[in-house]
């Protein structure tokens, strides 16, 4: 890239421009005024005879406020260019501080400047020229009086950063009216700068640091290659490529701003060593950007221009080359080849011993485009995590590596930061003796040691283990029967519950069958007793004909009387019939009959237990079915226990109903060949079918807690089963559930 250089022969402290193109450059030797169309530099210089030239010759700082004057920062104060008479005004106040050297001038609004002393900041009026002290809190934080202020920058919230000698950077708030200290450990903040994307940049001895947006504190900004300058202490410019360059010693740098790649050019610049006087030796000039986008930076010798629309990039990245590789302080050499000849080769994997971990390797990135700013990095891939940046020397060196495998990577850039990147492997080979087939050895060693000595200890203890099991056998033979002997007396027990409570349930039903025929038999003998008072009372009154017809009417409530004890007596005989142990043996018995007695005791039962409820109770009886021989107390008990579920099922849908709801218990008989079936259906809540195969397991009930053994439908299942029928259930959850039991017509007797 060829950088078009303009030799004055003296140093560039400050640039600016006009519209016109017309530079004004601030040196060492006075302040040139150079005319963009004929190239034509005109030099002010400070003449004592003369009050209206410049006041000094060394020129610190040059700009143009908002209404476009010129102002000059000198060694000996301020002056203002008066364009028409091609003069200069000095900016007094009757303050002798105020003739000092004058570092930097921002423009502030439309008619002030504010201007940079070193051991102030003064504000100036551009309309009236008067001249005070910018305090805002800057003088009562300390910061003035004790530090050397160097530079200043105002950002787009209008806030001050002031960069100082020894102090680090200050930011003042306007709006807060508060300081804020960053970087206090840095010796000398040289320049401040905040890029299009709101970052505050600023140039120290220390490198260069940056704050974004969001960010609390600076960082410090380290390229891709590991590199902190911190020569460019001045000459912070943005291109409208986003692009941001430093000036520096005989080169520049540039940062892209959108991947913070960065890039260092020379150039070559002639009578570097001007004597300038007591210039800092790393002092570099101010920069400037006019209208067209080009960027102009003051050097030691005059200043050059930068085009950045018409820069290229050169595309092309350096080819890397391993040069050398020593394990164990040797060259390495494979068992065909030499060194030079497996270099020269470019093997991208060797193979070491064990004891080969001492490894020094020589390599660079090979460019012939300004080699000097070539970068080079490295990083051995499984054994550390971080790049190493080669500066002089580019050697890797690793010593005591243990045995693996690893990448030895090495990136190099050429000067304009375009990377490539190359790879070795390294295989450091396990020691015999940590070899697979070596621990496999160990591992057979161990495994017959280890069986040898579980025989051994086996053989120890198996008759103790025989013994011992021998006695828990026994321990738990003995446990296991007394278990077995409680777990029948519970079932028993809980068996014999079952039954008495479907006693219970038979009683009470018996109970209120025999009640009418027991009425009738004490209404009877009420009124008898009433009417052998009367009869008596009217033989002694002599009325004997009225006397007999109440004798006849005694006589015939008598015969009534005898005729409701006989049924009650024949009710209690036929409902113990039906409620004694079974016999075991099979007798004819009309179904009918048996299903309906059952039917009524289990209804009487239930309205003695809730009187508020009524049931409606619907029977439909095949008339065909006839006596059939079974065990008139166990299918006794099986209805009765069908029909309670059923009463049970509709009280409890009756006490959550909403609306109408009218509880429903029907039973139907009714033949089927060499079949019948006995039906008990409901209209209660129903079961739930994930439920359905359970409900004739033992112990299983859908019953509140304490309402139920969950016995009742497990032995119905088991009294059905023996007389050689089937139980089972059809069921809709919230509709109702139907019971259906089959048993065979031709049963033996």
């Amino acid at each position: 890239k060829e950088v078009p250089q303009f030799d004055l022969g003296t140093s560039v402290l400050a640039i600016t421009g006009e519209p016109s193109g017309t530079l004004w450059l601030g040196t060492v030797k006075g302040l040139i005024r150079k005319d963009p169309v004929s190239g034509v530099t005109k030099t002010y210089t400070h003449d004592p005879r003369n009050a209206h030239s410049i006041s000094s010759d060394r020129v610190w700082s040059v700009t143009r406020d908002k209404s476009g004057t010129l102002w000059i920062g000198t060694n000996a104060g301020l002056d203002h260019y008066e364009p028409n008479s091609d003069q200069f005004l000095h900016i007094r106040n009757g303050n002798k501080e105020n003739n000092s050297g004058v570092f930097g001038l921002l423009a502030k609004g439309t008619d002030s400047l504010l201007i940079v002393q070193q051991n102030a900041i003064r504000l100036l009026n551009t309309k009236t020229f008067a001249v005070s002290e910018y305090r805002n809190d800057l003088q009562d934080s300390g910061l003035l009086t004790t530090v050397d202020v160097r530079t200043m920058y105002v950002d787009r919230e209008g806030k001050l950063w002031i960069g100082t000698f020894l102090k680090g950077l200050t930011m003042l708030d306007p709006i807060t009216r508060k300081t804020v200290r960053y970087l206090g450990n840095i010796p000398t903040i040289y320049q401040i700068f905040e890029d299009s994307y709101g970052t505050i940049w600023t140039m120290s001895d220390e490198g260069l640091f940056l704050k974004k947006n969001r960010d609390t504190d600076f960082s410090k900004f380290i390229d891709e290659g590991g590199r902190i300058l911190t020569e460019f202490s001045s000459g912070i410019i943005e291109d409208e490529q986003k692009n941001l360059y430093f000036n520096g010693i005989n080169r520049y740098l540039r940062i892209n701003l959108k991947n913070f790649e960065m890039v260092v050019f020379e150039v070559n610049q002639q009578n570097v060593h001007l004597n300038d006087g007591d210039l800092p030796d790393n002092y570099i000039g101010g920069a400037f950007k006019n209208k067209d986008g080009n960027l102009y930076f003051g050097t030691r010798t005059g200043y050059f221009v930068l085009s950045p629309g018409n820069m290229r990039k050169n595309s092309v990245p350096p080819q890397i080359t391993i040069s050398s590789i020593r394990v164990n302080s040797k060259p390495l050499h494979t068992d065909s080849t030499n060194l030079t000849d497996f270099i020269a080769q470019q093997h991208d994997e060797i193979s070491l011993e064990y004891d080969q971990n001492n490894i020094v390797i020589e390599f660079a990135g090979i460019h012939y485009g300004r080699p000097e700013n070539n970068q080079h990095r490295y990083k051995l891939e499984n054994y550390e995590q971080d790049w190493h940046t080669a500066i002089k020397e580019k050697v890797a060196s690793y010593s005591n590596l243990p045995p693996g495998d690893y990448i030895f990577r090495i990136k190099a850039a050429n000067s304009d930061g375009v990377w490539s990147e190359r790879s070795l492997k390294i295989l450091i080979l396990q020691p015999w003796w940590k070899t697979w087939w070596a621990y496999l050895f160990y591992f057979s060693l161990i495994a017959v040691a280890v069986i040898s000595f579980d025989r051994i200890q086996r053989r120890r203890i198996l008759s103790k283990e025989r013994e011992r099991s021998r006695e828990k056998e026994l321990a738990q033979a003995k446990e296991i029967e007394k278990a077995y002997a409680a777990l029948k007396n519970t079932q028993s027990q809980l068996i014999h519950a079952e039954k008495m409570a479907s006693l219970g349930e038979l009683t009470a039903g018996i109970a209120h069958e025999i009640q009418n025929p027991l009425n009738f038999v004490n209404n009877f003998s009420d009124v008898n007793k009433e009417l052998l008072l009367e009869m008596k009372a009217e033989i002694d009154a002599g009325n004997l004909e009225v006397a007999k017809a109440m004798a006849n009417d005694i006589i015939s409530n008598e015969e009534k009387i005898k005729y409701h004890g006989i049924k009650a007596d024949a009710i209690v005989k036929s409902m113990l019939q039906h409620s004694k142990s079974s016999s075991g043996h099979k007798e004819l018995t009309e179904i009918n009959d048996l299903v309906d007695e059952f039917l009524k005791l289990a209804y009487h039962g239930m309205r003695l237990k809730d009187k508020n409820l009524n049931v409606a109770i619907e029977s439909n009886f095949d008339p065909l079915l006839g006596k059939v021989a079974i065990i008139p107390q166990d299918i006794g008990r099986v209805l009765l226990n069908l029909y309670n579920n059923a009463f049970f099922a509709v009280a409890q849908k009756n006490q959550h109903a909403e609306g109408i709801y009218i509880p429903t218990v029907s039973v139907s008989t009714k033949v089927k060949a060499d079949i019948f079936e006995i039906k008990v259906k409901d209209n209660g809540s129903g079961i739930a079918e994930n439920i359905q195969y359970k409900i004739f397991q033992p112990f299983f009930t859908t019953k509140p807690t304490g309402q139920g053994t969950g016995l009742g439908l497990s032995l119905s299942y088991d009294i059905i089963k023996a007389h050689g029928g089937e139980m089972k259930v059809e069921s809709v959850e919230g509709e109702g559930a139907c019971f259906i039991v089959t048993l065979p017509v031709d049963g033996e007797a």
